[in-house]
């Protein structure tokens, strides 16, 4: 695995940075900042970016995943906060 961020992680943790450190994710998969606007016609946040994003934030050690959710079925546990791991810069 390479410790390299790519422009989407960089934004998404500066984003992250300056919305109180974390990220939430709404239903749909979309990770965004608490309190973001939505689109009036469909809810979707307007700035989000995707699982696969923050999944690499987190493998590079940038963010850990700090709240989770049981699915409905109870068949397991997905996340649905992520926060920057103090200390740790782009």
């Amino acid at each position: 695995m390479t410790d390299t961020l790519s422009e989407t992680m960089k934004l998404a943790f500066n984003t992250a940075q300056e919305h109180g450190g974390k990220l939430e994710r709404l239903p749909g998969g979309f990770w965004t900042y608490s309190g973001c606007e939505r689109r009036p016609n469909d809810g979707i946040p307007n700035w989000h970016v995707g699982t696969t994003t923050v999944q690499a934030l987190v493998d590079r050690r940038r963010m850990v995943y700090s709240q989770h959710k049981t699915s409905r079925d109870g068949g397991g546990r997905f996340p649905i906060e992520a926060m920057i791991v103090p200390g740790s810069s782009i």
